[in-house]
């Protein structure tokens, strides 16, 4: 995906309520996070990612585009914005990154994920 920032996001995502796409160039905190509308070409906004992030994912869940983020990070919720834009989280300290994986149906095991 070609953004207009002139650099290619290495993750992408559908959100079904919010109607966009999620995007993220992942590897510093400083890369940009942009958000797209279905069919358009540009990104209709863009943010830095505030977190050095690694991919992005849709929790059917809890109806929220999650990410992972590099080293002892941890996961974390995306912010998203009265306009559907995707929107950074604060840098550590505040960074909450206490977070469990999420349940996995075929290992009941597996503890359920709490919320960031």
């Amino acid at each position: 995906m070609f953004t207009r920032t002139g650099l290619t996001n290495a993750s992408l995502v559908w959100h079904p309520v919010k109607a966009r796409y999620y995007s993220l160039r992942p590897g510093n905190a400083a890369f940009p996070l942009e958000t797209w509308v279905a069919g358009s070409s540009t990104s209709v906004c863009t943010a830095t990612a505030g977190v050095d992030s690694r991919g992005l994912w849709y929790n059917p869940a809890t109806n929220a585009i999650e990410r992972n983020c590099f080293g002892t990070l941890g996961w974390a919720t995306l912010g998203i914005d009265a306009a559907s834009c995707a929107t950074k989280v604060p840098s550590p300290p505040s960074f909450q990154a206490s977070c469990r994986p999420p349940h996995n149906p075929l290992r009941p095991s597996t503890p359920s994920r709490t919320r960031c």
